[in-house]
């Protein structure tokens, strides 16, 4: 019984003794190979915040009258940063812009002091022209009726001529008869046969005078429709008053445009340059009434909070990245923060990196840069933060 459990303690130790070494070396090989594909799923660099900057600079050249900013100090979108005054010392834009604009507010006053007077002549104008025609009708209707009556007058005394000289004849054959009775002497025929010419002639020149009064009638009554007929306007009021008005406003047009004018100038005296975005003043490049030509920065703003990290990574590993793939974003300090952030290019070219990623300081780095944006990081522009893959 011994032999038996001799030899079964001498196999145990045997096989302790051969297969430890074994174990140790299978897990010494899976631990490289562990190493290796932990290696090759994880990659780690540290990248670089990177902030939109923008030199704040005037259009026009000028002087420098304002900096209601300091540096270091944030700013908001659309704030005033600068206001530069782009006119030049010598300018007289202004006073004779000023002058032109007296001059019409001038016409203007005189032409309402016009309006007026003008009411006032247009119609005592119109009234003198009414009362003309008024008696113009008059004179025109008496006429006519002068010429009726005429015509009336002749025709009743021709008519009563006419009548008496019938008569006339009457007493002439009467005479004839008393007269061949030996009634009367024959010279009483002559007396009757005067009268009778004597009225003859005068109805033949009541007749000639009636159609001269006819005629004269027709004249006359002919003008009265003509007269009627006339469209005689007397002076308007509104019509001359509207061209005053016309004019004024005219003057008012060009006080506009004076006054457009004015501003303008005023503007350029105050040109005022806003901030693009929210961020901070980093550089003050000018100083108050610093004359500053065009494009010549007045001032950077630095984008605050950037959304842009820039890394790089040995060119050996850039075929395990790809656009829009996750990988992780640490911030780093002693306030450690770390979210999921998209890639969202990567740089086709091998760069040197900024000597701030240098490990020594005095050897450069070259690698790929790819770009990854990032949100609610608050990062500041140029901080170090750390890109690994998922």
């Amino acid at each position: 019984m011994s032999r038996r459990a001799s030899r079964s303690h001498e196999f145990r130790r045997t096989f302790t003794h051969h297969m430890l070494p074994i174990i140790v070396w299978v897990a010494a090989i899976a631990g490289v190979v562990a190493l290796f594909f932990f290696r090759s799923q994880r990659i780690e660099v540290i990248g670089l915040a990177r902030a939109q900057t923008h030199s704040v600079s005037t259009v026009l050249p000028g002087r420098v009258v304002g900096l209601p900013i300091a540096l270091y100090k944030p700013v908001a979108k659309g704030q005033i940063v600068a206001v530069v005054d782009t006119l030049a010392d010598n300018d007289a834009a202004k006073e004779k812009l000023e002058a032109q604009k007296a001059t019409l507010n001038a016409q203007i006053k005189h032409l309402n002091a016009q309006l007026l007077p003008t009411r006032e002549n247009i119609e005592a104008e119109a009234a003198t022209l009414q009362a003309s025609l008024s008696n113009d009708y008059r004179n025109y209707a008496l006429d006519v009726e002068k010429a009726s009556l005429l015509t009336l007058e002749l025709k009743t005394q021709i008519a009563t001529d006419e009548i008496a000289l019938e008569t006339l004849v009457a007493n002439i054959k009467t005479t004839r008869d008393l007269i061949e009775q030996d009634i009367i002497d024959g010279s009483e025929l002559n007396i009757v046969q005067l009268e009778h010419n004597t009225m003859l002639a005068q109805v033949t020149e009541n007749k000639n005078q009636l159609k001269e009064a006819e005629l004269q009638f027709a004249n006359a009554q002919a003008r009265l429709d003509q007269f009627k007929k006339k469209q005689i306007q007397a002076p308007s009021v509104e019509p001359a008053l509207n061209v005053i008005r016309m004019e004024i406003e005219v003057y008012h047009k060009q006080i506009d445009d004076i006054t457009s004018q004015l501003a303008s100038i005023k503007k350029r005296q105050n040109l005022t340059l806003t901030a693009p975005f929210d961020g901070f003043v980093t550089h003050i490049q000018s100083t108050l009434t610093e004359v500053v030509d065009v494009n010549q920065p007045i001032l950077t703003i630095t984008e605050a909070n950037p959304t842009e990290v820039v890394a790089y990574i040995d060119n050996y590993y850039i075929e395990e990245l790809q656009k829009e793939m996750e990988i992780q974003v640490i911030k780093l300090g002693s306030n450690i923060k770390m979210t999921e952030c998209p890639i969202q290019s990567i740089g086709s070219v091998i760069e040197q990196l900024p000597q701030q990623l240098w490990r020594d300081p005095t050897i450069p780095q070259w690698g790929r840069p790819f770009l990854v944006h990032v949100e609610n990081m608050n990062l500041v522009a140029g901080e170090k933060v750390g890109l690994r893959r998922l």
